[in-house]
């Protein structure tokens, strides 16, 4: 005569479900992981080219600026801006040496 004995063999099932119930959460949030490590790697992709345009526009943005500048800057236009504003070209400028005294002008000498 054969004797089962019941009680044992719930107790192998209940270990084995506990066992597949386990790694089900392992396997479930192992692939939650990835994917929202893929949707992070995703935005940041998205993020860099984003930031590449906008350094594009900033680069473009700062060569029209500099052109601007380099055309105010021109010997044509300084002489114009000066001569606007009453200013007037010294012919033979004395320039200030290493050495030399410091002159006030207007001073008497005694």
């Amino acid at each position: 005569m054969t004797v089962i004995n019941f009680n044992q063999v719930q107790q192998e099932h209940s270990q084995l479900w506990i066992l597949i119930g386990f790694w089900s959460v392992v396997v479930a949030t192992a692939g939650f992981m990835l994917v929202y490590i893929y949707n992070g790697g995703v935005d940041m992709r998205y993020e860099v080219k984003q930031g590449e345009a906008h350094l594009q526009k900033a680069i473009a943005d700062n060569a029209d600026k500099k052109v601007h500048l380099y055309g105010l800057l021109t010997p044509q236009a300084l002489d114009a801006i000066a001569q606007a504003h009453g200013l007037v070209k010294e012919v033979h400028p004395q320039y200030r040496g290493i050495g030399d005294g410091i002159a006030v002008v207007g001073a008497t000498e005694r």
